[in-house]
């Protein structure tokens, strides 16, 4: 079993459990950037915790791709921000999402 957290729309963090297939991969990451994850998360953890970085950080892309295909064409009904400031609006979304992990990994 592997259990997977995803930030839902609300903010909120739904914990999954499921049988995955699963592949190795042969990465290098920078010492400094190893140490400081070895000094936050367990070895047995690291990758739970990378591939919830992953994940994360897959969503972002893919969100703003979708904010560049739609940025000629706007719409009605999204947020007024869109219309004036939608990066702004993209960068407090992101903030939100890392204060509400900060507070995650307080907690543990």
């Amino acid at each position: 079993m592997i259990a997977h957290s995803m930030l839902t729309s609300s903010g909120t963090y739904l914990v999954t459990e499921k049988r995955m297939t699963v592949n190795r991969l042969h990465i290098a990451i920078p010492r400094e950037l190893t140490d400081e994850l070895n000094s936050v998360v367990s070895e047995r953890s690291r990758s739970s915790f990378i591939c919830d970085a992953v994940r994360e950080k897959l969503v972002r892309e893919k969100q703003s791709k979708a904010l560049e295909r739609l940025k000629g064409h706007p719409f009605k009904g999204g947020p007024k921000e869109w219309e004036t400031d939608s990066a702004g609006w993209v960068r407090r979304l992101r903030k939100e999402n890392e204060d509400i992990r900060s507070a995650r990994s307080r907690k543990k």
